[in-house]
């Protein structure tokens, strides 16, 4: 018998699996774990395989990025969060002119203890923070706040002051993936989504590896 826990509460998917696990023994379980730190509990519970949404997206983001931007582009990002940190130390591991901007310094103070020098603390609220940033077309940007709302505001003050180049959202909210396509964003990595593409086929394997059995 296979099993998903894809609740958005790692307590409640933990809880689950034991449960599971202590009906039945056998059970294959597969979980979406939301906070990376956790995989140990996860594993000491019995899971068989764990997929982390935030990650999920990193890979194709990656290329889209590395297939997008040239020599001199900067790539700057909005909000150093679960969605983007990993992604963001990818691209700082490669070498990648990288920039990024957040409204919380707890998280500057975090991102510069793991190597980060260009992260910088700004106000969203002041209209003019968008000309101090001085973008070119040819730059990328990244748009990963963990308000989704932040994120549209962030596209549409863009497009209207005239930014040409690339948006990217890392979104895991598809009510709000209509209004930033709306508000210009050009490519959208849905963490959910990819993350069911790869729960099927993980329950693909499991059902060839089943049959071969």
């Amino acid at each position: 018998m296979a099993l998903l826990t894809l609740r958005s509460s790692d307590i409640d998917n933990i809880y689950f699996i034991l449960n599971a696990k202590s009906l039945h023994n056998s059970s294959v379980i597969f979980a979406r774990m939301n906070d990376a730190y956790l995989l140990p509990q996860y594993h000491a519970s019995g899971v068989k395989e764990v997929i982390e949404p935030h990650s999920a997206i990193d890979e194709k983001a990656l290329r889209y990025i590395n297939n997008s931007i040239g020599e001199k582009s900067k790539i700057i990002v909005f909000g150093y969060t679960r969605k983007s940190e990993k992604l963001c130390l990818k691209l700082h591991n490669e070498k990648k002119n990288l920039i990024i901007y957040d409204n919380d310094e707890v998280k500057r103070e975090k991102a510069i203890k793991l190597g980060f020098k260009d992260i910088y603390t700004i106000d969203y609220e002041q209209v003019q923070y968008i000309e101090e940033i001085q973008l070119q077309e040819h730059d990328f940007i990244i748009c990963a706040m963990d308000d989704e709302a932040l994120n549209v505001y962030h596209s549409i003050s863009l497009r209207s002051n005239g930014f040409k180049g690339k948006i990217v959202a890392l979104s895991d909210s598809k009510e709000d993936n209509r209004k930033l396509h709306l508000a210009g964003v050009s490519k959208i990595y849905d963490m959910y989504e990819e993350s069911a593409i790869l729960f099927v086929e993980m329950l693909k394997d499991y059902v060839k590896e089943r049959n071969i059995k």
